[in-house]
Order: C-alpha cells, then structure tokens, then sequence
C-alpha cells in the first residue's frame, strides 16, 4: 500500500485541496465558480517533501456512505472546520481509488450513484451545496448552492 492509502486507514488525508489517488498521485484544485481548476497530476511526495506534517483526521459521516457490489463510497468532514471528503474504495481488498479533499464544501452528509457520477451533498447550516463527481475523473466536480428556501419547498 502507498502513502495516501495508508494515511487514508489512519483516517487522516492531506490539507491540500484535491483528488488524492491510492497510487500516491495528486490532482491539486483550484477553486472557480461552480468547478474546479485542475492541477497536472504528481506524485505526493511533492506535498510531503514541503509540508511533512500536512495531514488532517478525517470523520466519517455515518449517512454518508454508498455500498454496491463494485465500489465504496464514504465521506464526511476534517478536524479543520469548513472541509469535507469523500472516498471512492474497491470493497474487495478495501483498495483507495481515490479521495476527494475540499477546503470549502463543508462535511459531506450524503451520497448516491447516478451512473457514472456521484451525487452528494454536503453542507452546514445555512449552507448547503448539491455535488455532482464523475466517479472516473473526480477532479471534474461541479457543485451548486442551494438556497435554504429551496430547500422547504
């Protein structure tokens, strides 16, 4: 197992905002209105050889999960306010696919598969944000805000 996979067991990730593989690459986001500016993929090491203490606990949400035969899905929040994760794991072996890590999304409360995306939800009142991650290429997430008025409706 890689760094990133081991860490993720430990239940911690880096701080850094991004797609974070179980092959030890990075993909870094940039944030942009509605999506995200994707970095070029590296290895990690490039973040730890600057920052070795770069990591943060993660807590699972416990409404936060998808189970099918094929694939995991987890998330949740950090011990940093205002952030949240998800996970996408192959179940046999418990191998990480990849961990999406965000600086702003708020701890993520929900997740369902529509095809080949991932739609969840994350937020801390008043805010919520609806998400849309395509499961082959995570660091193309889109998400919108949803206005607590919709919300009653």
């Amino acid at each position: 197992m890689g760094l990133v996979a081991d860490r993720f067991r430990a239940e911690e990730c880096r701080t850094e905002q991004g797609v974070f593989f179980g092959d030890d690459e990075v993909i870094l986001l940039g944030d942009g209105e509605g999506r995200f500016d994707a970095a070029e993929r590296r290895p990690v090491t490039a973040l730890v050889d600057v920052d070795p203490q770069g990591w943060c606990s993660l807590d699972r949400h416990p409404s936060c999960q998808l189970l099918e035969p094929e694939l995991l899905v987890v998330g949740g929040g950090t011990s940093w306010e205002g952030e949240g994760w998800l996970a996408a794991i192959e179940p046999a072996g418990e191998r990480l696919v990849w961990l999406l890590h965000l600086a702003t999304s708020e701890l993520f409360t929900s997740v369902q598969r529509v095809g080949g995306d991932l739609v969840a939800v994350s937020g801390e009142y008043p805010t919520r944000l609806e998400w849309r991650v395509p499961l082959r290429s995570p660091e193309r997430a889109t998400f919108s805000r949803v206005s607590p008025a919709a919300r009653e409706r």
